[in-house]
């Protein structure tokens, strides 16, 4: 695979609506365009660590049912937090956003903290980190997998610049709505985690 595939193959997985696609969003329409740039980039930081511990050889790791435990468990307290958050978010916190009072410095951590706590993610890095050792060879697939995270990060990038520059236009009414649907959904996904982590807790 060369580095332009990869890249793409990176931007059509950023794509694809998923939590930190969400989170994303509601960060810079509720906190501005700083607080989803350093989410996005704790996602980078966090999906290149799990993508280099596969690398070298440590994808048995994420085999172990103790792992799996611990992932589902954590994932579930980040988006539980972050879910119930989304309904505590004010008219100023919002106006705040808009000339960059609001900043959650915290934005790198939580995006660091998805990207390493989502088994349904880890799952897709390690068939792909497989699938680019079998095509070439180990520096070229090292290469390649950084620029699959790169894609990934490019996308959200350009998401948040959309969103920062359109948001002025929704009213502030809105953009608080839009927060606690966008909470709803990353409560669900909590939700869902809690149900599998009962699911491997019981097998």
């Amino acid at each position: 695979m060369d580095i332009l595939k990869s890249t793409l193959i990176g931007i059509s997985i950023g794509a694809i609506p998923g939590i930190i696609f969400f989170e994303i969003i509601r960060r810079t329409l509720t906190k501005g365009f700083f607080s989803g740039f350093l989410l996005s980039i704790g996602e980078f930081v966090g999906n290149f660590l799990v993508l280099l511990l596969i690398y070298f050889g440590l994808s048995q790791l994420f085999t172990f049912k103790l792992t799996n435990i611990l992932l589902y468990i954590t994932g579930a307290l980040i988006l539980g937090y972050i879910g119930i958050t989304a309904f505590n978010l004010t008219k100023e916190n919002v106006e705040k956003s808009y000339n960059g009072k609001n900043i959650d410095r915290n934005s790198l951590l939580a995006g660091f903290g998805i990207a390493i706590t989502n088994p349904v993610a880890i799952a897709l890095w390690l068939s792909l980190v497989e699938s680019y050792i079998s095509e070439t060879s180990k520096v070229n697939a090292l290469i390649n997998l950084f620029f699959l995270a790169f894609g990934l990060v490019l996308f959200y990038l350009v998401m948040v610049t959309v969103v920062n520059l359109t948001k002025h236009r929704i009213p502030t009414k809105y953009i608080l709505l839009l927060s606690k649907l966008f909470g709803v959904i990353l409560f669900s996904y909590s939700i869902s985690f809690i149900y599998r982590f009962i699911k491997l807790i019981m097998a």
